[in-house]
């Protein structure tokens, strides 16, 4: 075939061929973006302390002694309209049970703590839990319910359910106390084997007085959508070394409202104790990873990071049984069983949400799918498990979280296609773009399929029409594509331009899928209009020594259309799909302008 014809605008690019200016969009990226390393965070680890008590046998003694002590109970009764598939036995008020009482200690001198939590080596249902506290230097306080952890932990059958996991409560926390008394009820009479109070003192350091000080509270002004101000793990003075093993990814299909229980009294300064003392209860008590929950907030609305590996991923925690790989969660410091969260709390949750489900294109006030049964995008722990959490004054508040969330979410074009929303994709204005332009046109049923994988026919279309759909007077000369084939005459332009010289057999394969290799080799003829790529600073991606379109891949990689992916591999024989493809275009505007 006659190679005669040009594209007069890209004919022209040899003379542009400079870098791509520091406007271009951001580069692609698919799968989890790099973790920033806390640790350069001007703050040090903080070692915690945890004394374990055994807790074992019936003192007659304290039995006596406590006859007279009150019970604060918890008002865990569940409203029917709240229950679910998997929690639909309700949870029935907590109340004490002396024909059931399988221990009771005396009273007992400690170090200092100030939260504290039971483990016990195997699984017992239903096991209740009580105790009391001696304020340092002061009195003794009255029963506390301490809720057992069934609704928490990592999901069955995962790596970080173990047999070195233990079953237990939830971590309480109290003032800062020197003494404690337990009380364990059960049903069955039978005392939980191997069970042990957990009291941990979080320590206290300089920096826990400036942590957040340069944040921005909860609720002010700042672009709707945008990552809010979060406290790093360095900040709080997370302990790397006690975190067993690396963190695991799933998907975002909606987010939990939790809350910690224990004391609502509580500083500034010490929110960061808190934080540490959940953490180590999580770690060095009951055997988990890391901290359950992947975010947690103070009274004052400040974000912590909770579990590790990327605030803005898809990181798999320990803190809603049964959605773990399928959702985020962030717990209140404190107990908002009857006590409604303030302000500042609920415009936390709003941003941190917004933003969270944002990210992963989830409408926060949509009805989804998790676990197999339908939730609220944004919801309780209660809604997914038979407990009290995150507390009935705060559940009452989901339906303004909602709606607080919702309103910080960007308002959006119409979309250029039915299938191509902020929720669908992180390419929407690339698509649009390419919609604009008349470079596509999408599938006939109206979508443009943003993630399938592109044909090497459609792609052929999406250069001839960015070309301006020059005239071609010759057929195609290929085995399996002829004039009267789909896309002939942007195939034949397409081979004439020298863009492509088809397989070794003579075909050209224009149903096939493109490689990312091949789509980079394919860019680079478009825009040097045939010329070999020269990269002025060869992209180090660690898997493409080796692939025959290295240069290609260095070169689209040195002008700033790519970046691979975070890990630093390119992954070059992955099939690309169309919405990287439009984001490669999109980005090599300034290439090929004329």
């Amino acid at each position: 075939m006659s190679n005669t014809r040009t594209r007069p605008h890209v004919a022209r690019v040899l003379a542009l061929r400079l870098p791509l200016a520091a406007a271009v969009a951001a580069a692609l990226v698919i799968g989890p973006t790099a973790i920033v390393d806390a640790t350069g965070d001007e703050a040090d680890p903080i070692d915690t302390a945890m004394e374990k008590v055994a807790v074992d046998g019936v003192s007659e003694e304290a039995a006596r002694n406590t006859a007279d002590v009150e019970f604060n109970l918890p008002d865990t009764a569940q409203d029917p309209q709240t229950r679910t598939p998997r929690s639909e036995r309700g949870h029935g008020p907590v109340e004490p049970q002396d024909d059931e009482v399988v221990a009771l200690t005396k009273k007992r001198s400690t170090r200092d703590f100030s939260a504290l939590g039971l483990t016990w080596e195997s699984e017992q249902e239903p096991v209740t839990v009580w105790v009391r506290t001696k304020t340092a230097g002061t009195k003794w306080s009255d029963w506390e319910y301490v809720p057992s952890s069934d609704g928490h932990g990592p999901d069955a059958g995962t790596s970080e359910a173990t047999s070195e996991t233990k079953a237990g409560t939830d971590p309480l926390i109290v003032p800062e106390s020197d003494g404690v008394q337990v009380r364990v009820e059960a049903e069955d009479g039978t005392a939980p084997r191997g069970m042990k109070v957990n009291l941990i003192d979080p320590k206290t350091a300089d920096q826990d007085a400036r942590v957040g000080q340069d944040a921005l509270p909860a609720g002010s002004a700042a672009a709707a959508g945008t990552k809010p101000d979060i406290i790093t793990r360095a900040q709080w003075g997370a302990d790397e070394s006690i975190r067993r093993g690396e963190p695991s990814y799933g998907e975002i299909n909606g987010g939990f409202v939790h809350h910690t229980d224990g004391t609502n009294y509580y500083t500034r300064s010490q929110s960061a104790g808190i934080v540490r003392a959940i953490y180590t209860f999580h770690v060095e008590g009951r055997g988990w990873n890391d901290i359950g929950y992947n975010f947690l907030v103070d009274k004052f609305g400040r974000i912590f990071e909770g579990r590790y590996g990327g605030v803005a991923e898809p990181v798999i925690g320990a803190h809603t049984l049964g959605y773990n790989s399928e959702s985020f969660a962030m717990s209140v410091l404190g107990n908002y069983q009857s006590t409604s969260a303030n302000a500042a709390v609920l415009d936390a949750y709003a941003e941190l949400f917004a933003w969270k489900l944002g990210r992963h294109r989830v409408d926060p006030t949509s009805t989804v799918t998790m676990s197999g049964h339908k939730h609220d995008a944004i919801s309780g722990h209660r809604d997914g498990y038979a407990t009290a959490c995150p507390g009935g004054a705060l559940y009452a508040q989901l339906p303004k979280i909602r709606t607080k969330t919702a309103a910080l979410v960007p308002e959006q074009d119409p979309p250029p296609f039915p299938d191509v929303t902020p929720y669908t994709t992180d390419f929407t204005t690339e698509i649009t773009w390419l919609k604009d332009e008349g470079i596509t046109t999408g599938y006939p049923d109206g979508t443009f399929g943003p993630k399938d994988r592109i044909s090497r026919e459609a792609m052929a279309a999406f250069f001839y029409r960015i070309a301006g759909e020059p005239e071609v007077t010759s057929d195609p000369d290929f085995t399996d594509v002829d004039a009267s084939s789909k896309f002939a005459d942007e195939i034949a332009w397409l081979q004439d331009e020298g863009i492509t010289t088809g397989h070794p057999d003579g075909s050209f394969g224009p149903k096939e899928r493109i490689s990312r290799e091949a789509m980079a080799a394919f860019m680079t003829r478009f825009v040097l209009d045939g010329q070999p790529p020269k990269s002025s600073t060869p992209y180090a991606f660690t898997d493409i020594e080796g692939t025959p379109f290295v240069d290609h891949i260095a070169w689209l990689a040195d002008q700033g259309i790519t970046t691979g992916h975070s890990d630093g591999t390119f992954r070059p024989r992955n099939r690309i799909t169309r919405e990287a493809v439009a984001a490669f275009l999109y980005r090599s505007q300034a290439l090929t302008a004329s």
